[in-house]
Formats: structure tokens, sequence, C-alpha cells
């Protein structure tokens, strides 16, 4: 009879398990409902743009993240990303919440074919008869160490992987998988153990300055590639001006040409990071000689909103970008038709738009609640 029992049970959940509340799920229907994930001997609500199950999200099904009012299906989502639902409150889906697919190419096992563990080649330079080995890696399926040893493992292979042999997509790729990693790895934060959220961006900034000499390596004039998590920007400065759109904003940068170099650019969505109630960007820049040292350089920096008046009594905040925190506010103006900025750099810099509240707790969704260090309460669906 108990099993009979059991086996009803299990046939309802798997029929209508998308009505059920998640804190009265057992431990492996949890982990298997698709809108429900278990942490610390509890089941929760699974964040928007992880659940795999978008019935969970119907509010004509009554789903149970919709009754809840945390989610709500997505709408016209481009199908090479694998999200299904977004925020309650949204009204499309921001760029920084996007899920890449894994690549099923990729090896999981962390094991190189010469047979030696990624660990190792994250400490010391891999044998360069196997340098591209690094990059059939699925950084996708890599939690905390594995993740950690593969982004090491790239910034060891810096400069072997310069060689024009190895297409510049797929240092692009490892970076934006990195990035995700990182976002949706929830035991990956500030205060963790060692390595930290901060001992992970420090190697993905370091990603991004190897994908930076590669492109100086070949002596590319102009480079401009969108990668919704992350955008890439980079010209020779005898050009004098760079422009990237994003999904909100319009990034414009103009300079004199003075001396021999480019400009290094990076626009991200902020929400990824943590930062809230504004649709702006947090933008990186970085000018280097053609050796790739730092160089001293003024730029015009000026942001576009799509739809104008939202910058408005907002400020130009410049940002520390391996602790993502709030370092002051910078000189500039912003109107109802965008922010000016006039920028000195020596080094790399990285700005947002925003007031004080970017940083609070109070309003956020479950994703921005825990991506701003916060505390969600998955009862209540309070951020606090």
């Amino acid at each position: 009879m108990k099993i009979i029992l059991t086996l009803i049970l299990i046939y309802r959940n798997a029929i209508n398990g998308y009505l059920v509340a998640c804190n009265t799920l057992s431990q492996i229907n949890c982990q298997n409902s698709g809108y429900c994930q278990w942490i610390s001997s509890s089941c929760r609500s699974l964040e928007c743009h992880k659940v795999t199950e978008v019935r969970a999200c119907s509010g004509k099904l009554l789903g149970n993240l919709y009754q809840k009012q945390l989610c709500k299906v997505a709408q016209n989502i481009d199908p090479k990303f694998l999200n299904l639902c977004i925020g309650y409150k949204q009204d499309t889906i921001k760029w920084g919440y996007l899920v890449y697919p894994q690549d099923n190419t990729q090896k999981s096992t962390y094991v190189a074919s010469s047979g030696q563990l990624i660990s190792l080649i994250a400490t010391k330079k891999y044998p360069g008869q196997f340098k591209s080995e690094i990059l059939t890696l699925n950084i996708l399926k890599a939690q905390a160490n594995d993740l950690i040893n593969i982004m090491y493992g790239y910034l060891q292979q810096t400069n072997e992987l310069c060689d024009r042999e190895i297409p510049i997509s797929f240092l692009e790729k490892a970076i934006y998988e990195s990035m995700q990693q990182i976002r949706d790895d929830e035991t990956i934060t500030f205060t963790s153990s060692t390595p930290t959220k901060t001992d992970y961006y420090l190697a993905l900034w370091g990603m991004t300055d190897a994908f930076f000499l590669k492109l100086r390596s070949q002596k590319i004039s102009q480079y401009i590639s969108y990668k919704y998590l992350i955008n890439f920007g980079f010209a020779n400065l005898q050009m004098e001006k760079l422009c990237l759109d994003t999904q909100f904003e319009v990034f414009e940068l103009t300079w004199q040409y003075q001396q021999s170099g480019y400009i290094e650019v990076l626009i991200m969505p902020g929400e990824q990071f943590g930062f809230d109630l504004i649709h702006s960007n947090v933008i990186i820049i970085r000018i280097s000689d053609l050796d790739g040292q730092n160089m001293s350089s003024q730029i015009q920096l000026k942001w576009i909103h799509q739809s104008q008046k939202i910058f408005i009594s907002k400020q130009i905040i410049q940002i520390d970008i391996t602790k993502m925190s709030i370092i002051n506010n910078i000189s500039g103006t912003c109107t109802q038709l965008g922010c000016v900025a006039s920028l000195i750099l020596n080094e790399r810099k990285a700005y947002i738009i925003g007031d004080s509240t970017i940083k609070n707790c109070v309003g956020r969704s479950q994703s921005a609640c825990r991506l701003g260090e916060c505390t969600w309460n998955d009862s209540t669906g309070i951020c606090s």
C-alpha cells in the first residue's frame, strides 16, 4: 500500500508539480521540479532565469511562481538562450540574466587529453603542443574550484592563445561563459571562503586582458562584438571615436589622437553584478600603448538612453570592479538626453549611471537580491 501511495504522489507531482509550493516538496521532488532548488536542507523557489519548468511561471495555469508574483512567462526570447521565465514585474528580460546553453562538444571531466588535470594547468604553463586544449573544457558545467582553475588556465596560456590559429570568438566564449557561472553559482560570494567572488573577478578581468592582447598582437584597427552579458569594443587611437549599442543605451567615446595606442572597452549589464533599479550598464575603459602598457589620455564619454528622461537626476559613478562597490561620484552632466563626462584615464576604470539606490536591498527581485549580497525571504518574497 505504501508503494502505491508513493507512486500516486510521484505521478501527481509529475502532472501538477508546477502548482505546488516549493517548501512542501521533498528533496528529490524539489531537485527535479524545474522551478525549485534545494539549499541548506530546505526547498525554495528558483530564480526566474534558472527555471526550466515554464508552467510554474504561467498565469493561465496558475503556476506557483506566478501566484507568488515572482516570475511570469518570457515572451519573444531569442531561441539561442535557455530562458523561459522573467521577473514578475519585468516587461522584458534584461540581458544580464540571459542564459547560454552548454556546448556539449566540450569536456566536463576537466582532464585534458594529455592526462593533465586542469588544476595543474592553472598553476603552470601547459606544454606548447597542447595550448588549445584549455578551449575544449566545458565552462558551463564547471563549479567552484573547477571554474576558477579553468580561468587561471586561460591566464597561464595568455601568450599562447594569441596564436592566429585560435579564433578570437573562442576567447569571447570563455569570458561570457565564465561570467554566467560566476553570476549563477550561489556558493560564490564576496564573503565565502577562498576563492571569493573578488578572486573570480580578478581572474575574469585577466581573461579580458588576454583577449585585448590577442587583438593588439593581430594589429586590428577596430573590433566590436556583442555578446549580451558582455560587449567588446577596441580601436586604434587614430580613429578618435568608438560607438557601442546595448539593450537600453548607446555609448559614444571620443578623443583626440596624440600618441599611438588603443582604447579597450567592455560594456556589461549592471544587474549581473548586483547593481539595481536603473537600466544602466557598467562600462570599463582602458587606454594602452602599442605594448599594452597603461597610457594617460582624456576621453569624452556620452551615454544616451533609448527611453529618455531615465537619466535625469542621476550621477556618473566610478565603481570598483573587483568588489562591485561604489568608489565615488565623478563630474559630469545628466539631462533628459543622456549623460556626458570628460574622463582622465591613466589606468583601467569602470563607471555606471545611477544614484545611491543602486546598492539598496529593499524592493529587489530574488536574483537581484542575491547578486546584491542582500537577504532573500522565500516565504514572504521580500529582500532586505
